[in-house]
């Protein structure tokens, strides 16, 4: 589905991300609508979409044109017309989503089923009377969709933008009022705050495309849509936001082959324990890491162990993940306040990297998968480099579609959640995280001059 993408660029090396659909990550002030309130409570296209949504779906979305240009970022006939089909009217999109192998696409209009194929990047799509129809993953079952979640998506006016969302205990919803798209979140616990922390921050580099503000425990965006250009509006928001899929597990347990997560293209400052995404310097290729070096410091390894100025960075023990060949060692690391998974391979390796003298202009980067990462350390032939500050594109926020359906909307700056591929003993992340070293025993002395 992330092929939809117009601008999606294909990278060099397993490392790279690659940019995918921004689709509104949607809340739930609306999960308790009424369907027999609706619009579309009579409307047969919703409801023969609803009854089959694939079993575990937690997302309901419909996207008018206009809808569908605003997620692209283009203007949608001439990207059919590239697909071969000139002639082709779309008037509205459908997705309902169990994951990213469990989704279900319709298309309404003229679109031929070869059309829709060559815009999702897939095959195997279908015609039905009045458009096209692509199905992911097993068949799906009647009653997939939770009743509330079906609920609260006939409670959407019809003919604008409707997303909801239910998934453990984050809901959300978007629509349009009113000319603005308004997406209301009830996060997990502190992550509005953080949000809001975020864009009075993001504020100060210049006027923002959409207003946030808090409403008891909901996080309320609010995007003037109102313009005749869809395109440009999407635009907008992607020269401060910028959406991207991990392809590969280099950021392990952080970040999960197949998640989607938001770059925050305003702050490219890579303080320490940031995810940072930026072009490598040797290839260009855009990879996502995490900051253990800045400017002046001397930093080597000690097995998996980053050592900034002498100083070991502090880790707990948190035990064994995985099983059989996947079977790996989890530690938190804490580093300038934040706590976050590492997977280590051989936890008692004590083997020697280094050190790199980083230029005042310079990071250095590594991954959390600290044995299946080319970063930092072993860039030009293995001689390792430091990366200028320069190349960052930005810093990773959150996730908004994950690959497992367990974290969604992950604030990749807060404490860490696991894939379920890799839960820990009971109790022990919990263990780690309750205890953490005082912030001054978090903190990197500073360079020697």
């Amino acid at each position: 589905m992330g092929s939809l993408a117009a601008c999606a660029r294909q990278e060099q090396s397993q490392e790279d991300t690659i940019p995918s659909v921004a689709a509104p990550s949607a809340p739930s002030a609306v999960a308790t609508a009424s369907a027999t309130a609706s619009p579309l409570a009579s409307s047969p296209a919703p409801r023969t979409f609803v009854d089959q949504a694939p079993a575990g779906t937690w997302l309901l979305a419909r996207l008018p044109l206009t809808g569908i240009e605003r997620v692209l970022g283009t203007p949608l006939d001439p990207a059919i017309a590239q697909c071969g089909q000139r002639d082709a009217k779309v008037t509205e999109a459908r997705i309902a989503l169990a994951g990213p192998q469990s989704f279900v696409v319709e298309v309404d209009g003229s679109i031929s089923a070869e059309a829709l194929d060559c815009l999702l990047g897939e095959k195997g799509s279908e015609a039905f009377p009045g458009g096209a129809r692509y199905r992911k993953g097993p068949a799906a079952s009647e009653g997939g969709a939770p009743a509330s979640l079906v609920a609260a998506f006939r409670g959407m006016p019809a003919q604008s933008v409707g997303i909801v969302i239910e998934q453990g205990d984050v809901r959300g919803a978007a629509r349009e009022i009113d000319g603005k798209l308004e997406v209301r979140l009830k996060p997990r616990p502190g992550q509005a705050a953080r949000a809001r922390s975020w864009w009075e921050r993001t504020g100060k580099s210049g006027p923002m495309p959409f207003a946030l503000r808090l409403e008891g425990d909901e996080l309320v965006v609010s995007i003037d849509v109102s313009g005749k250009d869809p395109v440009a509006s999407a635009l907008a928001v992607r020269e401060k936001l910028e959406a991207f899929r991990m392809p590969a597990g280099s950021m392990l347990p952080t970040l999960d082959v197949g998640d989607n997560f938001f770059i925050d293209k305003t702050n490219t400052q890579g303080a320490y324990a940031d995810v940072v995404a930026f072009r490598d310097p040797e290839h260009g290729a855009a990879f996502v890491k995490r900051v253990v070096g800045r400017g002046g410091d001397t930093v080597e390894m000690r097995g998996p162990r980053p050592v900034i100025n002498g100083w070991t960075v502090p880790r707990c023990l948190v035990g064994p993940v995985g099983t059989g060949k996947d079977g790996m060692t989890l530690f938190v690391e804490f580093l300038n306040g934040s706590a976050y998974g590492v997977l280590v391979r051989d936890p008692n390796t004590e083997k020697a990297q280094g050190p790199w003298r980083l230029a005042k202009d310079e990071l250095f980067v590594i991954g959390d998968n600290r044995d299946a990462s080319h970063d930092a350390r072993h860039w030009f032939e293995g001689r390792g480099s430091g990366l200028a500050v320069s190349q960052l594109t930005g810093t990773a926020t959150f996730v908004y579609l994950d690959a497992d359906g367990g974290r969604l909307l992950f604030d990749i700056g807060g404490p860490p959640v696991m894939p379920r591929a890799l839960t820990p003993p009971s109790g022990a992340l919990e263990r780690c995280l309750a205890s953490p070293p005082s912030l001054a025993d978090q903190t990197p002395p500073k360079p020697k001059r």
